[in-house]
């Protein structure tokens, strides 16, 4: 059992205590009462960040009871999840999130994954990190999101803008016909004489 204080510290207690103290609080009367009281008060860990001293905003058990989460809402306006391990009370893991408030935080019952509801209306599921270089050496992180194309779909999009630049033609604004060309080769090798004995002198 995890409990979320307003000291901002996450205490755990253990079931099996309570359910032990419960039994011999009945049996031995009310004075049994109180020292079970008094003992069960006691929690088998405290989780808390004792350097920004942030209060948590939810918590939850993993369904084995190995781990323990905690959400919290930082200045910077991310979310952080703190997870520890319930047997050595060690933290093991803490993850930031995105620019949005935390609202709630769920652990799945059989599966290493957690559900953060959050104030842009979304659900933010986490899981295990995967080492994927141990099958792709040369893979590489992307720090965001890009978008994924199929093979397939380039190789359409570049046979179309090909098949639109071949349909437009190349634009030869040098080329001249044949009759054009003649009579510019005509005109360049006329001698000056004759071209003087065409023009008719003025009167």
């Amino acid at each position: 059992l995890v409990l979320n204080s307003s000291d901002g510290a996450l205490r755990l207690y253990s079931t099996e205590t309570c359910w032990s103290f419960k039994s011999e609080a009945k049996g031995a009367g009310s004075s049994s009462k109180q020292g079970a009281v008094i003992g069960v008060q006691k929690p088998t860990w405290t989780f808390q960040d004792v350097v920004s001293k942030v209060k948590f905003v939810s918590c939850d058990l993993s369904g084995d009871g190995e781990y323990v989460v905690g959400g919290s809402n930082g200045n910077d306006n991310r979310y952080e999840l703190s997870i520890w391990n319930t047997s050595t009370g060690t933290l093991q893991d803490k993850l930031t999130g995105p620019n949005v408030q935390l609202y709630s935080v769920a652990w799945h019952p059989t599966r290493a994954h957690l559900a953060v509801a959050t104030s842009d209306g979304l659900v933010d599921v986490w899981g295990p990190k995967m080492n994927w270089t141990a099958f792709a050496p040369d893979f590489q992180a992307l720090h965001k999101n890009v978008i994924y194309k199929e093979e397939e779909e380039v190789e359409e999009a570049e046979k179309a803008k090909n098949a639109d630049e071949s349909a437009a033609g190349p634009m030869d604004i040098d080329t001249m016909t044949e009759k054009e060309h003649t009579s510019e080769a005509e005109k360049r090798n006329t001698d000056p004489e004759e071209r003087r004995e065409t023009k008719k002198p003025k009167k």
